[in-house]
């Protein structure tokens, strides 16, 4: 095992003991990974849907609770003030923008997303995701049928923010990071995540919502795959540290940028996104039109190569849409015929993205 998670079960073990954890590995485990040599093909990232990290641990670890749950790590949204005295002498854990808290060895798979367990590594991150106004200028989230009040309870102050048509809690830039250094750890480690692989718990289950639409998911990925440079260098991550409602913007420039492809014309961001919205229900339906699948995938947070080409060749891409597939309960050909183009454009309006 590395470096890194020989020094990351040290201190996972410290603050199970903390807790009162008798457990130093979570029960809800598999045997090995099914990809190639034993080995985890991907990773998968959720939300908690709570802002306690310790009810989370609590959850995943304790044989009593009989969660049949768990993920690799768990990632908090800072560093608990009580823990950093818990990572001394361990170089590589200190070194992490927020804790990170390893349930599941990483040769092991976790319970996280039913048919990925054994193909994923799992990442959780504190994070209550959708969030509910109250009526009274506060907001609820999902315990007890959404009764339970929500507060922010990391020491970085969060504003819930409103994208298509929801409320979310952000992410803080410290978590964001932290995500991306445990990646290229996995990675470094196994070496064979894939890139098409690397995907939110809602491209993999259809009813899921994580890691929800503020989640800088496509940055995440490049970065993942590009060990040596610092996250916060990235334009996605400096714009997402400006706004945590960085991914509107997002998807409004990759439309304009496409409809300027497609157009060979400079045009405003409104226009371009309703120019696209009457091709995804023509032209696409009908043909499979390729640079909008790519599209379309893009803005459902898969991994789609560059926008421009016509032809769905590339084997990334084709994992993409069979993660897609197998999503949405069809038949997993990797081909984007009509069925899987209908699909998406269903994924689309579902999500709130298309209208």
């Amino acid at each position: 095992m590395s470096e890194f998670f020989e020094q990351l079960q040290v201190f996972s073990e410290r603050v199970f003991e903390l807790l009162g954890f008798k457990e130093k590995a979570s029960p809800w485990r598999s045997r090995k990974f099914t990809g190639s040599g034993g080995r985890p093909m991907g990773a998968v990232l959720h939300f908690t849907a709570g802002s306690y990290i310790l009810r989370v641990l609590r959850w995943f670890m304790v044989r009593k609770y009989n969660a049949q749950a768990s993920a690799h790590v768990v990632v908090a949204d800072g560093w608990p003030e009580e823990w950093i005295p818990l990572a001394d002498g361990l170089d590589w854990v200190q070194a992490l923008p927020a804790a990170v808290v390893q349930c599941v060895p990483p040769d092991q798979p976790a319970w996280h997303a039913t048919w990925t367990n054994r193909m994923c590594y799992g990442i959780e991150m504190v994070n209550a995701g959708e969030l509910r106004p109250d009526g009274r200028g506060g907001f609820t989230w999902w315990p007890n049928d959404w009764t339970e009040p929500w507060h922010a309870m990391g020491a970085v102050p969060k504003v819930p923010r409103e994208m298509y048509g929801r409320f979310w809690e952000p992410y803080t830039c410290e978590q964001i990071a932290a995500v991306v250094e445990v990646l290229r750890e996995v990675q470094a480690y196994h070496r064979s995540l894939k890139p098409s692989l690397v995907i939110g718990h809602e491209n993999a289950v259809e009813d899921k919502w994580d890691p929800g639409p503020l989640f800088p998911i496509h940055g995440v990925r490049q970065a993942a795959f590009e060990p040596g440079v610092d996250p916060q260098a990235y334009q996605w991550f400096q714009g997402y540290a400006r706004d945590a409602h960085y991914g509107e913007a997002w998807r409004q420039v990759v439309v304009q940028n496409y409809w300027a492809v497609e157009s060979g014309e400079d045009v405003d961001r409104g226009v371009a996104w309703e120019a696209v919205s009457a091709k995804f229900q023509s032209d696409f339906l009908e043909y499979g039109e390729g640079g909008l699948g790519r599209l379309a995938l893009q803005l459902l947070g898969y991994y789609a190569p560059p926008l421009g080409s016509k032809a769905w060749s590339d084997e990334q891409e084709r994992y993409s849409i069979e993660v897609f597939q197998h999503m949405a309960g069809l038949r997993v050909d990797g081909i984007p015929g009509p069925i899987t183009c209908r699909a998406l454009v269903g994924r689309l309006e579902n999500r709130g993205i298309l209208t």
